[in-house]
């Protein structure tokens, strides 16, 4: 059986991610921690489709 991961990510924008925790930590850092966030998120499932090379798309 063929194992799916399906995930829904934003593109990391300036002023347009965790508008909530952009509050406290002002846009720059909320648009930096928005994209560690992302890339946590493909490695993990680059690990759990058992394909982590280190070279994603996009990065």
């Amino acid at each position: 059986m063929k194992r799916v991961i399906s995930l829904f990510l934003r593109a990391p924008q300036l002023g347009k991610v965790k508008t909530r925790l952009a509050a406290e930590l002002g846009d720059e850092e909320t648009l930096k921690a928005d994209r560690a966030l992302v890339v946590h998120t493909l490695e993990a499932a680059f690990v759990l489709r058992g394909t982590a090379t280190g070279d994603h798309a996009g990065r």
